[in-house]
């Protein structure tokens, strides 16, 4: 049989901004890719084909280096949930076939169709991501951090699924997670080596499981960029449990005492 040319491709995977099959690929800017379950792959590699730059792109920013994109002995569906794009099969939405973080407009649509999942591991649903932006823009000090046009701040606050990554500067990321974490209830640590992991327990809408969480990172050596790293984001008492659970570093214990 001959292969399906361009426009034939075109004409059957249709981007559509609505949950229209029961198969298909979400995209992180939470538009739908219809296909039939024998055409998970085909419509994988029509997707790497026609957006190869915004894939490498999201790899990039997803700090995927090690995948690229013309690779062939990666599969194309393994490339899509690195880059970001989530996989409906059957109606169902597994985590295997899931990114390891859904972006927001990938949960609205979710929402907006009905779906029924199961949260990733350290996932929110999309109701608490929602109530901490609400919290967030009664926010003087993160108005004014909006004001001086800080980038990465901006974006985490229109999408709070993602992660704020800062290098070489401890104090301003202590002063982003102070922001962000206003009002905390409780406070857990945890050392790593020469870095710590901080949690603390927000009050947001009515769950009472949501975290902020401040991974620092000490790498140790003058001459290493960077030398110190930082990361943000929320997540939940699961997630931070596991974490803890498989951790060989002592005061896991205590620290999951803590949670309870």
């Amino acid at each position: 049989m001959e292969a399906p040319n361009n426009q034939q491709l075109e004409n059957k995977f249709v981007m559509s901004d609505a949950i229209s099959k029961p198969d298909g690929w979400i995209t992180p800017e939470g538009m739908f890719y219809p296909c039939t379950p024998d055409e998970h792959d085909e419509c994988a590699k029509y997707l790497l084909k026609t957006r190869t730059e915004e894939i490498k792109d999201l790899l990039i920013n997803n700090e995927k280096y090690s995948i690229n994109v013309d690779h062939p002995e990666i599969p194309p569906r393994e490339i899509l949930k690195a880059a970001g794009f989530g996989l409906l099969s059957g109606d169902l939405l597994s985590e295997y076939n899931l990114p390891v973080k859904l972006t927001f407009k990938q949960l609205d649509l979710i929402d907006r169709s009905g779906l029924v999942y199961t949260p990733l591991s350290g996932q929110l649903n999309l109701g608490d991501y929602q109530a901490f932006q609400e919290k967030m823009k009664g926010s003087e000090d993160a108005a004014k951090l909006i004001e001086r046009k800080n980038i990465a701040f901006k974006n985490f606050l229109d999408d709070p699924t993602g992660t704020i990554h800062i290098e070489e500067n401890d104090e301003f990321a202590k002063k982003i997670f102070n922001i962000l974490s206003a009002g905390y209830t409780k406070e857990i640590t945890h050392k790593v080596g020469k870095g710590i992991m901080t949690w603390r327990h927000l009050q947001v809408g009515s769950n009472s499981d949501i975290y902020l969480e401040l991974d620092y990172h000490d790498h140790g050596y003058d001459d290493s960029y960077p030398e110190t790293e930082s990361w943000i984001l929320l997540t939940n008492k699961k997630s931070i449990i596991k974490f803890l659970q498989d951790s060989k570093v002592g005061g896991s214990k205590s620290a999951i005492e803590l949670l309870q």
